[in-house]
């Protein structure tokens, strides 16, 4: 992914390039790997230090080049966990070492990353303005509407990649996808296992929404247990793949929208929300969102590992050299962070699932794999040798083994 952001940030003609996105999008690690190609850089980096699983217990503002230059910008509030802004860390050493870098003769400025603590520092945010009419800068911020995230992004200057849009972008459902999946789905037990899950909750459960529904395979499962079904994808192709696949098992409790749930208005509550591999949803506005379509459960079906390995992926990259940032995810932790915020109870189960995919040949594995992982299209000898050493054989057929890894997150009202 970060030759193509370098690629079009070079052809925009624009001085400073902003990287933006959600919690775990990537932005870091976009940045680390474009300033392996730049020697001539300073400023600054901010880092949260821990001591639990979800709340930081401060945040450090630190020179990227000198780890001894640093200060407290935050500190959490013991009663809410909220972080609560130190405005002279941001005044007294942000500016010294910013401004200490404009000066110099280093070629850019590094500013990782700026959010809403940030919002009381006047001094701190002139003096990154002045930084970015003296030097070239790369600017990651957090995806937040603050008055001063706002002046950056206005600026005529700035070339702006949002990874949220990048990682959206990255899957749709074409005519192949849909019938790989489909001969994926009929030797997997993913969609049984969800239901196993929440067998004991679906008894109080007469309709569902089923946000995201794809091809359609939970709200199929939750029809048959004689539950109203809504599903709702914003691909036309995926919904009228549900829409046969539903005659086909003679349902006729599953209503269809063909809709972007971010966008569209629906009035009905539901028994149960459903969520399952929805991590280009999961935010803090999309998430009341699923809350208020409720009368009784929320239920979310995401995976466990932060770095996607379907089909063990990650071999591949390390086999090619490749980074493995376009391969980062959200998991339920993103989910269970915003529940903690909110103080809401909820229980998690995790299982696993054989998700193997079959093919044809090691020609039509190679074409699976260039298509879901285009990061890997230029490396079509080692993807054959990485496939031979894969692939299985089954029933005749040959297919690449996948474990599927997931929690569901059960919230009760």
């Amino acid at each position: 992914m970060k030759k193509y952001i370098m690629r079009y940030f070079k052809e925009s003609k624009k001085r400073h390039l902003l990287i933006t996105g959600s919690r775990r999008s990537g932005k870091t690690e976009i940045l680390n790997a474009i300033l392996k190609y730049t020697n001539s850089f300073g400023g600054i980096i901010t880092y949260p230090v821990r001591d639990s699983k979800f709340f930081p217990r401060c945040v450090i503002l630190e020179d990227i080049n000198d780890s001894s230059e640093r200060g407290i910008i935050a500190v959490r509030n013991e009663v809410c966990t909220a972080l609560l802004p130190n405005i002279d860390g941001f005044e007294r050493i942000g500016k010294r070492i910013l401004n200490r870098y404009a000066d110099s003769n280093v070629e850019l400025i590094v500013i990782d990353e700026i959010g809403f603590l940030e919002n009381n520092a006047e001094d701190y945010q002139n003096t990154v303005l002045s930084c970015m009419d003296k030097k070239r800068t790369i600017l990651v911020l957090r995806n937040e509407s603050t008055t001063f995230i706002n002046k950056i992004i206005n600026r005529k200057d700035v070339y702006m990649v949002d990874l949220d849009c990048c990682n959206k972008k990255m899957f749709r459902w074409t005519k192949k996808s849909i019938k790989w999946y489909l001969e994926a789905e009929k030797n997997t037990k993913f969609y049984k296992n969800v239901i196993e899950n929440m067998e004991k909750d679906l008894k109080y459960v007469k309709t569902a929404l089923d946000i995201g529904c794809g091809l359609g395979g939970i709200s199929i499962e939750l029809a048959k247990k004689d539950i109203s079904v809504t599903a709702l994808d914003i691909s036309p192709l995926a919904v009228e793949t549900l829409r046969k696949r539903a005659e086909q098992c003679k349902l006729n409790n599953v209503k269809i929208i063909n809709d972007d749930f971010e966008k569209t208005t629906i009035k009905e509550k539901y028994d149960m929300v459903i969520g399952s591999y929805v991590m280009g949803l999961i935010n803090y506005e999309n998430f009341n969102k699923f809350l208020n379509l409720t009368n009784k459960y929320l239920v979310f079906i995401l995976p466990i590992e932060c770095i996607k390995n379907d089909f063990s992926i990650q071999e591949l990259y390390k086999k090619i050299n490749n980074d493995l940032i376009s391969l980062n995810q959200k998991t339920h932790l993103d989910v269970i962070m915003i529940l903690n915020k909110k103080g809401l109870k909820y229980k998690i189960k995790f299982f696993e699932t054989k998700f193997n995919q079959p093919i044809d040949s090691i020609e039509g594995g190679l074409e699976f794999i260039k298509y879901y992982f285009s990061d890997a299209i230029d490396f079509e000898k080692e993807i054959i040798e990485w496939l031979r050493e894969k692939i299985k054989v089954e029933h005749n057929r040959f297919y690449i083994p996948s474990l599927r890894k997931s929690a569901i997150i059960i919230l009760k009202k």
